[in-house]
């Protein structure tokens, strides 16, 4: 007998401040830690400045808008 086990975590995120970034960051992070699933995250991100074609940000690399698709992008 074979049972396949698929977990989705699903959340909806605002970011408001850079405090909320971080445990979002965190989040990602540890959804990450805990082996193969699927995450989807739903709402406005607040970063409207975010190319996602490319993952950059225009405001540069250290800014919390170039955080945000570091995290996702490492998650």
């Amino acid at each position: 007998m074979y049972i396949q086990v698929h977990i989705l975590y699903t959340g909806g995120v605002y970011t408001s401040s850079p405090v909320n970034d971080d445990k979002l960051h965190k989040l990602l992070a540890e959804s990450n830690s805990r082996g193969p699933s699927q995450v989807i995250l739903m709402t406005d991100f607040n970063h409207p400045d975010i190319d996602w074609n490319t993952k950059t940000a225009e405001k540069g690399m250290y800014h919390r808008s170039q955080l945000f698709p570091d995290a996702v992008r490492d998650a």
